[in-house]
């Protein structure tokens, strides 16, 4: 599946996730695997979640500006068969 220009005629590319989850288990791993206990402080665990996030709108509204035109062919031609 090619994410810069997805088929919106495929059903199987138009149920993909382009903003992945984010969970408090994964969270914890990459704290728990990239620092040592003492470093961890609140300020810490903020800013290394709101840089994850950060880097995944990112890659999220990178996919979406990719195949903007064709989401909105997409739309358009939904719209054309429920007249």
């Amino acid at each position: 599946m090619n994410w810069n220009n997805i088929d919106f005629n495929r059903e199987y590319e138009t149920a993909q996730t382009f903003l992945d989850g984010y969970s408090f288990d994964i969270l914890i791993l990459e704290l728990t695997c990239n620092y040592r206990a003492e470093e961890i402080t609140p300020g810490l665990v903020r800013k290394h979640a709101i840089d994850e996030i950060q880097k995944k709108a990112e890659e999220a509204v990178s996919i979406v500006e990719h195949n903007a035109k064709g989401i909105a062919k997409a739309v358009a031609d939904y719209h054309k068969e429920t007249k």
